[in-house]
């Protein structure tokens, strides 16, 4: 897929936003070098906002640097990616359960939209189907935000940013969209009535059994 040209208002955020989508897409794959200059290139900016955009990569856990290589995409190890789910069955239960008294009628709307984005690019498995996690994480952000917990949304989104590689193949090939797409349906209508221990367990079930499907294909596939 052709790099598009971005605007110079900020390039090293404008970079890093491109680059991460062509990473979370697989347009470039875990363990490929990105190099400063071909970069450069593509975008017709300076090695120093690439250098920037790099850096931001590194810091969500999505690049590394290499001694002899560079800057290289990750990938993650079964062990590693058991603990960004461990992690997320702790952190977005206790966010859902304190933002649940301050959700808006438009938090909630914005939330059934994404879910439905979420639904549609799976079942037209067009182009769009590359979008699913950010359709996932605008979703989640939606009924989180409310708790306040800027910093631990910060946090959070590094985790699904790291994780939504292997978690996009893992729904589609392993035909897990169904059950997804039932956990967004009943999350939402917990929230909309406010049962915030039925939510809670339906979200901490939910991310237990995506991590325990993610690492049960990944076993398969890496034999």
């Amino acid at each position: 897929m052709a790099a598009q040209p971005i605007e110079r208002t900020s390039i090293p955020a404008a970079l890093s936003d491109a680059l991460r989508r062509r990473i979370l897409r697989g347009e470039i794959g875990e363990g490929e070098q990105l190099r400063q200059e071909t970069i450069a290139a593509e975008y017709d900016v300076s090695r120093m906002p690439v250098r920037e955009a790099l850096r931001q990569l590194e810091a969500e856990g999505l690049v590394r640097f290499s001694p002899h290589k560079g800057a290289v995409v990750t990938s993650l190890s079964p062990s590693e990616i058991e603990e960004v789910f461990d992690l997320r069955a702790l952190i977005e239960p206790d966010l859902l359960r304190r933002a649940i008294p301050h959700l808006s009628a438009a938090d909630l709307e914005t939330a059934a939209e994404n879910a439905k984005a979420f639904d549609d690019a799976l079942r037209d498995a067009g182009p769009d189907v590359a979008e699913i996690g950010r359709y996932n994480w605008a979703l989640h952000a939606a009924l989180y935000a409310p708790a306040g917990r800027t910093r631990t949304m910060q946090f959070l989104q590094t985790l699904h940013y790291q994780a939504e590689r292997y978690t996009r193949l893992q729904v589609i090939l392993t035909h897990g969209e169904q059950r997804a797409s039932a956990d967004h349906r009943n999350l939402i209508e917990y929230c909309r009535r406010r049962e915030a221990e039925a939510a809670c367990d339906l979200l901490r079930r939910h991310i237990e059994d995506a991590g325990r499907d993610l690492l049960d294909y990944l076993e398969k596939q890496r034999g």
